[in-house]
């Protein structure tokens, strides 16, 4: 669903996102192209409320036993991986620091991993991110404050357009919002 807010209470804000049918039907036709098994939306509806472009998508059920790829990656194998987190950790970072720079490294680098050349500053990269939520994030129900989450994920994604890493920079708002995401996960891991 586009155009509510992320936070609850959820609200409608509007979305400007690919107006034109023929835009929504160029991104089903891309969602065929990048999925295994060309699975894509089976219908994207347009709705307005108050006033405000919604746009809802309407999502098949997965094939049973199949996980869903993107590009040939299982996202949520990854998430799940990150999770667990590492047993050891990568010379110079935390045990946390570490998992952020696996989970970072899989989504940005794909199997092939961070190239010696960049090693130095994801490290450098990971250890100022974890930093950064362990300062913030030990605040009572961080979570469930939506202007706190947003302004955390704002800074993660500055933290990541300074790093000047071309693989980094590309992805930079999609890579704020996983480390959000695993951040809230590991959060008892993060503020022990």
């Amino acid at each position: 669903m586009l155009g509510v807010t992320n936070e609850s209470p959820r609200q409608v804000c509007g979305t400007r996102y690919k107006e034109s049918v023929d835009a929504l039907n160029k991104l089903k036709h891309e969602i065929a192209q990048h999925t295994n098994h060309q699975l894509t939306f089976h219908e994207i509806h347009e709705m307005h409320a108050d006033g405000k472009r919604v746009l809802l998508f309407q999502i098949p059920a997965a094939i049973n036993g199949v996980p869903t790829e993107w590009r040939g990656r299982v996202y949520e194998q990854l998430r799940a991986k990150a999770m667990a987190g590492r047993q050891g950790n990568i010379e110079g970072l935390t045990r946390e620091a570490t998992t952020f720079y696996d989970h970072v490294a899989d989504l940005a680098f794909g199997p092939d991993g961070v190239p010696a050349q960049h090693q130095p500053a994801m490290k450098k990269l990971m250890s100022r991110i974890v930093e950064l939520l362990q300062d913030t994030i030990g605040i009572l129900d961080f979570w469930k404050k939506p202007i706190e989450v947003k302004k955390l994920r704002g800074q993660i994604a500055t933290e990541l357009l300074l790093t000047n890493l071309p693989q980094i920079v590309e992805k930079h708002e999609r890579l704020a919002v996983e480390i959000a995401k695993l951040a809230e996960k590991r959060h008892d891991e993060l503020t022990k």
